[in-house]
């Protein structure tokens, strides 16, 4: 034991080293290789029928419920993100997430896994479909799939909240009002004013930036007070 290094402090420094290691390693376990990556992504290939909604809903319970790559919070960090960037929003999130945990190998093998099937079954679908299309029961299958698309959507949106919403309400009050604020902002300038979404979004990054942290700054010391004379 260092000779400056009292007992109380020297068990904190090893608790901390053992922490530091434990966190490490279960980084280190949590990297998946590259055929599992392929794998997973080939079977959301595979399934991902109904366009963008559908597939990320797929994502979601492939990578963050059942492999755990990311919590709820990090997937709907890294869409949020996506959202703002220019290309498809699904392959923004999808080299976020990878980029992390895995390194431009696995992107590399999601990209993959996810593209081969979806290509070869669209093109099959492509070439049968023109004699098909003006059958009844193909067209009783599309006014089937439009609503189920739209529920898939809803569902999506309502995972991407839920964690966010969470956090807020177990932060503080401003935090969920400001959370609240957003989404029916954001939601109501989609629906009835129809204005783009990468205007809506930047309009929610300057409400929270140019209203709420001056707020929040300005309660700061009045909470502050308020619990020093409690």
């Amino acid at each position: 034991m260092h000779p400056q290094m009292s007992d109380t402090e020297e068990k904190a420094s090893i608790r901390a080293l053992e922490s530091e290691q434990q966190t490490t390693l279960k980084q280190s376990l949590n990297k998946p290789s590259f055929w599992v990556v392929f794998t997973t992504w080939f079977k959301i290939g595979v399934m991902s029928f109904g366009g963008g909604s559908a597939t990320l809903l797929l994502i979601q319970r492939k990578c963050v419920e059942q492999m755990k790559w990311a919590t709820e919070e990090e997937y709907s960090r890294y869409w949020s993100l996506s959202q703002i960037s220019p290309g498809i929003v699904m392959f923004a999130t999808m080299i976020l997430m990878f980029r992390k945990i895995g390194g431009w190998k696995n992107v590399i093998a999601a990209f993959a896994g996810l593209l081969i099937p979806s290509a070869l079954i669209t093109l099959l679908f492509s070439a049968g479909f023109k004699s098909v299309q003006n059958l009844p029961a193909v067209q009783a299958m599309l006014q089937g799939v439009i609503p189920a698309t739209a529920g898939i959507m809803l569902t999506l949106s309502i995972k991407f909240a839920q964690p966010l919403v969470k956090k807020s309400y177990k932060t503080d009050g401003l935090s969920l009002i400001e959370c609240l604020v957003i989404i029916l902002s954001s939601t109501s300038a989609l629906i009835f004013w129809h204005i783009d979404v990468v205007l809506v979004m930047l309009g929610a990054a300057l409400l929270s930036v140019g209203f709420f942290l001056p707020l929040r700054a300005w309660l700061a010391p009045r909470q502050a007070a308020a619990q020093r004379r409690q």
